[in-house]
C-alpha cells in the first residue's frame, strides 16, 4: 500500500472526456487558433500552479478585510479567481482539516481540461517575463496543445517548472514564510529513473538545504505523474522525521505520529533501535515499482541539543531536533501536470518544534518539563502548562540560535507575513491565507496576523449610536471651501494640458527627480507619473507633452527598468525608415503632434556620459515628435541637483509658452521663489531634541533605499609582499540580513564607508556660524507659500535629511573628497575675508579653463581647498547643503552563496600622493583595510541582471579582465564548483556536458600581481575551469603582454566557442580596456570568418549578442581621474 499525499492544489472538477471526444480528430493548429485560445485565457489571474481560475471573469465587488489593530481596510479580488471552489463558506470552517478537499487525478482529466489549465499556466509564464504575446509565446502554445492531443501530456521547460514551484508557494494558503516566495531554489531531478536515484538526489537537497546551519528553502521535483501505477513517490511525511515505537506494555518511545509509519519501515527490513530519537529511512518509489528503504547518512543531519539559558536542569531532559522540516508528501500540480514526489523545505519557526514536543499525541514531554522546572502540577490554575511551554519554546530558540542555524519566532514570523500579505495585496488584489493555520499557535492574540475580519453589515437603522460622530461643520468652514473649490473649478475648467513624465532609474534618483518635476507642473498641467516598464507605449502618438528623466548604467546601457522602452522606440524607428522609404504619401508622421524634453543623469567618468538620454533625445525627434526644450545633462560628479533645477524650470516655462498657457501672477511668483540657491537668510540650522544619530534610517532617507548593518569579517591581502600594492579579499557577514541581501553571481554590492577622521575634524575647526559638532540638528528652509488666501513666507523642514549632528553630516553623509565644483566655488567665494582668496576663488568659478588646470593639479579634496585659501571660513550651513552626497561604492560580488554564507568582495587599495600635498586614499578600500572584527558595514545589494550566468549550463562561457576585474569570475567558478557536485551533468545521464568555463585575465606581473592563482590553480585541477590565459604587462625584459594580445593569438578558438557553440562573452574591467577587448574581438570575428563578416558585420553581430544576453559588459570609469575612488 502506498500512503495518500498529505495536501492537494485543489483543480475545478469536470465530467470525464466523452467517447465521442475521444475519437475527436485532433484540430489542425493555426497561428489565428493559438491567438484565439491565448485570447479565451485570462492571463492576469495569478495561478498557485494550477489553483487560479483561467476563466475570464466579470468584474466582482471585493472581499473587505478589516485589520482590527489599526483598523484599516484591505479589499480582496483575489479569491474571485481561485481555480477551485472554495471548501469553506460563510457557515462553516474546514480551515482546521488536513485534507479538506480531493482533486482528481491528472490521468483522469479530460483533454480539454488539461489544455485549458495548460494554456492558463503559459500565459501566466509568459506574462511574468513580459513576452506575452511574442512569437515565442505562440509557438509555446501550440507545442503544448498538440503535445497534449497527441501524447495525452506535455513536459514543462525547466524555467517554466520553476515559475510554477515558486508560483505555488506563493499561493500556498497555510504557510507564513511565503515572503521568501521567489527566492525558493528549485532542482529538477526529472532525469531520475530509480529509487536510488531519488535518495541520491534528496541527500544532495538535504545537503543544499543544511549549509552549516544557515538553512536555504529548496525544492527538488522528480517525474511528473502519466499513467496510474506509475507514481514517483517518497512515503515518509517529511525526508527527517523521528520514529515511534509501540511497546508491548501499552506506552509509546519516540514520535507517536510516526508509529504506523514505523512499523512498516520495519517490515520492510529496517532494523529498529528504539530510542527517542532514531532518524527513520527513507522510503522510495519509482515509476511505481516497490519501495525500497535507506538510511540517511548521519553526516547530513544536522541536530540541536535543547538547553535552556537558565535552567540548567532542562540538558537533563535529553531533548533535541532536526534542523531541516523536509516535507515530502505533497503533490505539485502546475498547469494540469502533477507532481507526485516533490520534496520542499523551509526552516523552523519555533512553535513548530515547540509543538511537536508537547503535544499530547506527538512527544507528550509537556509534564516533564513541568517537573524539571519545579512547577506546580496540581491544580490548572497555576497555569502550568503555559509556563512549560514558554519555557519550552525560549529554549528551542535559545538552542537554535546559540548555534547559529536558522529559526525564526512566532512574532517576527507573524511580522513578515503581514509584510508580504501586504505587498501581494497591492500587487495582485489580494493574498490566499487559511487564517486557523497562518496564525501562531502561541501568543496569537500578540501577533499581528490574528487582526483580521470580514466586515457585516447591520441592519440599516440598527447600533447608530456605535458609529463614530461626524464633525460639526461651520458656516465660515463651508465659505472658506466654496472659495478654494471655486478656485480649483476655475482652473480646472481651463482644461489643462495632459502631461507624461516617465522615468527610468537603477538608484531611485531618477524617480526622485521625475516627482520633484510632477510637483512643479502641477501648477498648470495635468501630469501622471509612470516607470518606463510600466508605459503602455499604444500612447506614445496620443501624447501631448512627454518628460523624461532617465540614468544611464555601465557603458552607455538603460537601466533594467527601461530596456524594453528602448527596445521599442527602435522597432518604431525602424518603422519609419520603411515609410519613408515608401512612396505612399498617405502615411501620416504619428508623432508629430508630441512634445517632448529630455533630461539625462550619468557620471562623467564615463565615455558614454549620459548615453540613455541622449539616445531618447536623438530617436524621440527622429522618429517625428517635437523637441519643446533642450536636452538637459546632469553630471553626478558636478552639480546634478542644480543642472535639475535649470532645467526643470526652463522645460515649465518652454511648455508654459508652447502652449500659450494664461499668465497668472501667484503662479508666476511660486516659481519665482523655487529657486533653492544658498543664502544664510533663506536656509539655516537649528537645534533638535533628537537625543541619538541613526546611520541607517539617515541613508535610508537620503537615498531612498534601505540599507543594512552588515558585519567585517576578515581581509587578506592577495597580492605577495614584492608587489608594493595591495588588493583586499574582504569578507562581511550578513547574519540577519541575509534573505534581504539575497544575491546571485555577478551581483554587486553598495557599501557606505566614513570619511577619514583627520578630514572632519580640519572641517569642524574651520565652520563659521555652526553649531556645537556633537549637537543634534535639523536643517529648515524659508520657502514662500502660495494660496488662495494670499502668499507668505515659512520656515519648512528639509524632509532629505533626519536630524543629524555636524560630525556625523561630515563624516556619512557629505562627500569631502571630491574637488569641488564651479558653483561650489563660487558660494566659497563669498565666504573669505581677503580680497586675494576671493578674486582667486572668483576667476576658478568663472573660467573653465583655469578651473581645470586647477583641478588636475592633485585632484584638491575640501580640506585643502580650506588649506589653499586661508580666509575661507564657509557657513555650516553653505557645506550642509550644498556639497554633493556621499555615495556608495560599488564592488562585483566575489563568492557564490552556494558556497559561503558571507559575502566575499575584492577590494584594491587606492592611494596616491599629488605633488607637494598629502596623501589621497580610496575613500571606502581604505576604510574597508582599516577595519577591525564586527565593525557595522553598510551595504546592499544591486541586481546586475545582465552580467549573469547563462541559463543554458551547456553554454562555453569566455571571461575577460584584468586586475579586480577578476572579482566577479570567481563567484561565477564557485557557483559552476557547487553545480556540478550538486549535479554531474546538467541536462540528465544522457543530456550534453558542462559547457566550458575559459578565463582570460591581464595583471602587472606573474607570481605577484596574479591574485587568486592557487585558487585558479585548484579549479583548473578539479575541471571547474576550462582553461586560462594569463597575460603580464610589466614582466622585467620582456614585451608588454595584454589581454587583448593573448585573446589574438586565440581568435579562431573565440570565433568556433561564440559563432558556432553559442558561447557567452563576459568582459570586466576599465572601460578603456573593454573598448579594445570588444575592438579585438571584432578584429577577431572578421580574420577568422573566412570573408563572411565585414567589420561592421562583426560589429552588429555582437550588438545582437548584446541584445540577446550573450555579450555581457560590467565595467567602471577611471575613477583616479575624478577621485571617485573606491
Amino acid at each position: 500500500m502506498t500512503p495518500e499525499c498529505e495536501r492537494k492544489v485543489p483543480q475545478t472538477e469536470k465530467e470525464p472526456e466523452s467517447k465521442q471526444d475521444v475519437k475527436k480528430q485532433s484540430v489542425k493548429l493555426t497561428k489565428q487558433n493559438v491567438l484565439e485560445k491565448i485570447k479565451s485565457i485570462d492571463s492576469s489571474a495569478p495561478n498557485a500552479a494550477g489553483e487560479m481560475s483561467p476563466t475570464k471573469l466579470k468584474k466582482k465587488k471585493g472581499l473587505k478585510l478589516k485589520y482590527l489593530i489599526d483598523e484599516t481596510n484591505n479589499i480582496d479580488i483575489l479569491h474571485h479567481k481561485a481555480y477551485s471552489k472554495v471548501e469553506c463558506s460563510s457557515e462553516r470552517c474546514l480551515g482546521s482539516l488536513l485534507k479538506p478537499g480531493k482533486t482528481i487525478a491528472s490521468y483522469d482529466r479530460s483533454k480539454e481540461e488539461k489544455i485549458s489549465q495548460a494554456i492558463d499556466f503559459i500565459n501566466q509564464f509568459y506574462a511574468s517575463v513580459k513576452r506575452q504575446g511574442s512569437k515565442t509565446h505562440q509557438e509555446r502554445i501550440s507545442e503544448v496543445i498538440q503535445s497534449i492531443r497527441s501524447k495525452g501530456t506535455y513536459e514543462l521547460k525547466e524555467t517554466e517548472l520553476c515559475f510554477g514551484a515558486r508560483t505555488a508557494w506563493r499561493n500556498a494558503p497555510r504557510c507564513i514564510g511565503r515572503i521568501q516566495w521567489s527566492r525558493l531554489q528549485v532542482f529538477d531531478a526529472r532525469y531520475v529513473t530509480t529509487a536510488r536515484g531519488i535518495f541520491e538526489a534528496l541527500c544532495n537537497h538535504l545537503k543544499y538545504a543544511t549549509n552549516k546551519g544557515n538553512i536555504r528553502s529548496a525544492i527538488t521535483i522528480f517525474r511528473q505523474r502519466t499513467e496510474q501505477g506509475h507514481d514517483y513517490r517518497i512515503w515518509n511525511s517529511q525526508f527527517i522525521s523521528y520514529a515511534g515505537y509501540k511497546m508491548e506494555d501499552g506506552s509509546t518511545i519516540g514520535d507517536q505520529s510516526q508509529l504506523e509509519f514505523t512499523e512498516i519501515c520495519i517490515k520492510l527490513g529496517w532494523k529498529a533501535k528504539h530510542g527517542e530519537f532514531d532518524v527513520l529511512p527513507l522510503v522510495l518509489q519509482a515509476n511505481g515499482l516497490d519501495p525500497e528503504w535507506f538510511d540517511i547518512p548521519p553526516e547530513l543531519i544536522l541536530e540541536v541539543n535543547i538547553v535552556h539559558p537558565i535552567y540548567e536542569k532542562f540538558k537533563d531532559l535529553n531533548l533535541k531536533w532536526y534542523c531541516v522540516p523536509g516535507v515530502s508528501s505533497m503533490l505539485l500540480d502546475v498547469g494540469g501536470i502533477e507532481f507526485t514526489a516533490c520534496p520542499f523545505n523551509g526552516w523552523y519557526m519555533g512553535t513548530e518544534i515547540g509543538r511537536d514536543l508537547a503535544d499530547v499525541n506527538r512527544y507528550d514531554k509537556l509534564g516533564l518539563i513541568a517537573d524539571t522546572l519545579g512547577l506546580d502540577r496540581k491544580s490548572n490554575s497555576s497555569l502550568w502548562k503555559d509556563k512549560a511551554l514558554i519555557e519550552l519554546n525560549h529554549a528551542i530558540l535559545y538552542s537554535f540560535q546559540k548555534n547559529t542555524i536558522t529559526i525564526t519566532d512566532h512574532h517576527s514570523a507573524a511580522e513578515s507575513f503581514m509584510k508580504h500579505h501586504q505587498n501581494e495585496t497591492v500587487l495582485r488584489g489580494g493574498c490566499p491565507g487559511d487564517w486557523v493555520w497562518v496564525v501562531p499557535p502561541l501568543s496569537s492574540h500578540l501577533t499581528p496576523d490574528g487582526a483580521w475580519k470580514t466586515h457585516v453589515w447591520k441592519q440599516k437603522s440598527s447600533n447608530t449610536e456605535n458609529r463614530r460622530l461626524k464633525r460639526r461643520v461651520y458656516f465660515s468652514d463651508i465659505a472658506r471651501a466654496v472659495k478654494f473649490s471655486a478656485k480649483l473649478m476655475g482652473k480646472a475648467m481651463a482644461k489643462r494640458i495632459k502631461c507624461t513624465i516617465l522615468y527610468a532609474t537603477e538608484t531611485g534618483k531618477s524617480e526622485r527627480f521625475a516627482k520633484t518635476l510632477s510637483d512643479l507642473f502641477k501648477h498648470a498641467f495635468d501630469p501622471r507619473i509612470l516607470c518606463m516598464k510600466d508605459y503602455d507605449v499604444v500612447d506614445l502618438e496620443n501624447e501631448t507633452l512627454l518628460l523624461m528623466v532617465t540614468s544611464t548604467f555601465g557603458n552607455g546601457d538603460p537601466p533594467e527598468n527601461g530596456r524594453e522602452f528602448k527596445k521599442i522606440l527602435i522597432d518604431m524607428q525602424k518603422e519609419r525608415s520603411l515609410l519613408n522609404t515608401s512612396t505612399d504619401i498617405t502615411n501620416p508622421d504619428g508623432l508629430s503632434n508630441v512634445r517632448f524634453s529630455v533630461f539625462a543623469l550619468g557620471n562623467s567618468s564615463y565615455p558614454k556620459f549620459c548615453q540613455f538620454g541622449k539616445f531618447l533625445d536623438d530617436i524621440l525627434n527622429d522618429i517625428g515628435a517635437e523637441r519643446v526644450y533642450d536636452l538637459g545633462l546632469g553630471d553626478e560628479l558636478c552639480g546634478q541637483e542644480e543642472s535639475f533645477r535649470k532645467w526643470s524650470f526652463g522645460a515649465f516655462k518652454s511648455a508654459f509658452e508652447y502652449f500659450c498657457i494664461d499668465t497668472d501672477s501667484s503662479l508666476l511668483d511660486i516659481l519665482s521663489n523655487t529657486d533653492l540657491d544658498w543664502s544664510p537668510q533663506t536656509i539655516r540650522l537649528t537645534i533638535h531634541d533628537e537625543k541619538k544619530f541613526d546611520l541607517y534610517e539617515s541613508l535610508h532617507k537620503l537615498h531612498e533605499r534601505k540599507i543594512y548593518p552588515c558585519k567585517f569579517v576578515s581581509k587578506r591581502n592577495l597580492q605577495t609582499v614584492n608587489s608594493g600594492r595591495i588588493t583586499l579579499l574582504v569578507e562581511i557577514s550578513t547574519t540577519g540580513y541575509s534573505s534581504e541581501l539575497q544575491y546571485k553571481p555577478g551581483d554587486h554590492v553598495g557599501i557606505f564607508a566614513s570619511n577619514r577622521k583627520n578630514l572632519v575634524d580640519a572641517i569642524l575647526d574651520k565652520l563659521s556660524n555652526a553649531p556645537p559638532p556633537d549637537q543634534m540638528i535639523k536643517i529648515e528652509i524659508l520657502k514662500e507659500k502660495s494660496s488662495i488666501f494670499g502668499a507668505g513666507k515659512q520656515w519648512v523642514v528639509d524632509d532629505q535629511y533626519l536630524p543629524f549632528t555636524l560630525r556625523h553630516a561630515f563624516t556619512n553623509l557629505l562627500d569631502i573628497t571630491s574637488p569641488l565644483s564651479q558653483d561650489m566655488l563660487k558660494y566659497l567665494s563669498s565666504q573669505v575675508s581677503a580680497d586675494s582668496d576671493r578674486e582667486k576663488l572668483e576667476k576658478l568659478s568663472q573660467d573653465h579653463i583655469a578651473y581645470e588646470k586647477w583641478k588636475l593639479n592633485g585632484y584638491p579634496n575640501l580640506v585643502e581647498v580650506l588649506d589653499e585659501f586661508p580666509s575661507l571660513r564657509p557657513n555650516a550651513s553653505l557645506l550642509i547643503t550644498k556639497l554633493p552626497k556621499l555615495q556608495p561604492r560599488f564592488y562585483s560580488i566575489s563568492s557564490s552563496p552556494k558556497q559561503t554564507d558571507d559575502i566575499n568582495i575584492t577590494v584594491g587599495l587606492i592611494e596616491y600622493t599629488p605633488v607637494g600635498k598629502s596623501t589621497h586614499y580610496g575613500v571606502c578600500s581604505k576604510w574597508l583595510d582599516e577595519m577591525n572584527l564586527n565593525d557595522s558595514v553598510p551595504m546592499f545589494v544591486r541586481e546586475a541582471p545582465s552580467f549573469r550566468l547563462p541559463e543554458d549550463k551547456t553554454c562555453p562561457i569566455i571571461m575577460v579582465c584584468a586586475g579586480t576585474g577578476l572579482a566577479p569570475f570567481r563567484s561565477f567558478w564557485q557557483e559552476r564548483k557547487i553545480d556540478k557536485e550538486m549535479l554531474p551533468n546538467p541536462n540528465g545521464i544522457n543530456g550534453v556536458g558542462w559547457g566550458k568555463l575559459i578565463l582570460y585575465f591581464g595583471c602587472r606581473q606573474k607570481n605577484v600581481d596574479e591574485i587568486y592563482r592557487s585558487e585558479i590553480d585548484q579549479m583548473l585541477k578539479e575541471n571547474v575551469l576550462s582553461e586560462y590565459h594569463p597575460a603580464y604587462s610589466r614582466e622585467p625584459n620582456k614585451k608588454k603582454f595584454y589581454v587583448q594580445d593573448v585573446m589574438e593569438k586565440n581568435g579562431e578558438s573565440l570565433f568556433d566557442l561564440i559563432c558556432n557553440k553559442n558561447g557567452h562573452f563576459y568582459v570586466c574591467g576599465d572601460v578603456r580596456m573593454a573598448a579594445d577587448v570588444t575592438q579585438t574581438l571584432e578584429q577577431q570575428l572578421v580574420k577568422h570568418s573566412n570573408s563572411k563578416f565585414t567589420l561592421q558585420d562583426a560589429k552588429d553581430f555582437l550588438h545582437s549578442m548584446k541584445e540577446n544576453l550573450r555579450f555581457h559588459e560590467d565595467i567602471f570609469g577611471n575613477n583616479m581621474s575624478n577621485n571617485q575612488s573606491k
